[in-house]
């Protein structure tokens, strides 16, 4: 027997409760729907919930169209990270772009790792290749430090900057003596935007404590900077 078309997405209200006028479709039903039916979406399937998602949100939607975006990156990731990334680059979604890459990094470090390296066109590469290693750097130290000191290809300073913040933050959440061991094994020019990181985390639980420890790293790194030049 033939298998069954998947309903159609729902997204106007109007349209939900007239098919259904005994039972109006609440905001939260219709996104509890759209993510299940997103998670069991045809790859082929993904741009016109994608096409949906992005037309709530030029309407004047916030929480259901966001819901739906995550939910695409995560099935994107599944099927096909590369491509899903493409798509989002060819449609100017740079951030759902690095999103899913981000997805895929958790779900597959070296195979994200080893596209970004030869991603195509080169003006996407460096961008992706440093959403790889600020996931990286959430879960495998180690590493992190090695791709960073001494990454092939070598990371321009803007990305390295970008990595500090983001992957150090993060990491001193959970661990803040590693997040401070790797600050010390960063370059002096990408320290600043580790510092800020780390901070950005102790703010959470001590903000008077964390804004002294972050001017005063801060003056120690820019002294340093100066006697090397």
């Amino acid at each position: 027997a033939a298998v069954p078309q998947a309903p159609k997405l729902m997204v106007d209200p109007a349209i939900a409760e007239r098919e259904n006028p005994d039972r109006p479709t609440s905001s939260f039903t219709r996104t509890v729907e759209a993510i299940g039916r997103i998670a069991s979406a045809g790859l082929g399937e993904l741009p016109e919930y994608l096409d949906t998602a992005l037309d709530l949100q030029r309407a004047g939607g916030t929480h259901e169209p966001q819901i739906m975006l995550q939910a695409l990156v995560e099935r994107w990731a599944e099927l096909d990270p590369a491509g899903g990334a493409e798509h989002m680059f060819a449609k100017d979604l740079k951030r759902l772009a690095r999103q899913i890459i981000t997805a895929w990094t958790e779900r597959d470090p070296d195979r994200a790792l080893e596209a970004a390296r030869q991603w195509e066109p080169e003006s996407q590469r460096g961008e992706l290749y440093a959403a790889v290693i600020a996931q990286i750097g959430q879960s495998d130290h180690e590493r992190f430090r090695t791709l960073v000191l001494e990454g092939d290809p070598p990371l321009p300073e803007n990305l390295a900057y970008g990595i500090g913040q983001s992957a150090l933050g993060a990491l001193a959440t959970t661990d803040l003596e590693s997040a401070l061991e790797l600050l010390q094994a960063l370059p002096v020019g990408s320290q600043r935007s580790g510092i800020i990181g780390i901070a950005k985390s102790l703010a959470e639980i001590d903000p008077s404590a964390a804004t002294r420890w972050a001017i005063s790293s801060l003056a120690v790194g820019a002294s340093a900077k100066a006697s090397r030049t």
